[in-house]
């Protein structure tokens, strides 16, 4: 288990959150002006894609509840986070750095990710509004063991 001090998050946290959330949004890498495929044949200017994510993010963050992750040796400096709105039990975002932090493997498929559930919503999420690859696998991985609605 990873030493981690989970608490709510601060303005400067969020701040700092932010263009992480929309850099996980916008993560392939391409120049505004190219085109990105959406699937299907279908295809978005990578520059309206990113203002579309911006936007989205912008929405969603201040009206989220969110928790951090820090290293217990590194406080005030999130490894993780969480956001989601309560009143609709909607998780929006689950986040762990996956590079080395402090001469340390990086932190992904160690548990964080599910530390990070279980003390926003207990592990019962019965909606996300976004799954990378990493999180439908965790998602699908707690409905498997019934620890999630299905």
């Amino acid at each position: 288990m990873i030493p981690v001090t989970i608490r709510p998050a601060t303005e400067a946290d969020r701040a700092l959150l932010r263009p992480r959330w929309i850099r996980t949004l916008t993560a392939r890498r391409a120049a505004p002006a190219d085109m990105l495929s959406l699937g299907g044949g279908r295809s978005i200017a990578a520059g309206l894609w990113h203002a579309m994510a911006e936007r989205l993010v912008d929405d969603l963050l201040p009206r989220s509840a969110v928790l951090v992750a820090d290293l217990a040796t590194v406080p005030g400096e999130p490894v993780g986070w969480i956001a989601w709105e309560p009143d609709e039990l909607v998780a929006h975002m689950v986040s762990v750095l996956g590079v080395e932090v402090q001469g340390r493997p990086g932190l992904r498929r160690r548990g964080l990710g599910s530390m990070l559930l279980e003390a926003a919503v207990g592990l019962d999420v019965p909606r996300a509004s976004f799954l990378t690859p990493a999180g439908a696998a965790l998602l699908e991985a707690h409905r498997q063991r019934g620890r999630v609605a299905a």
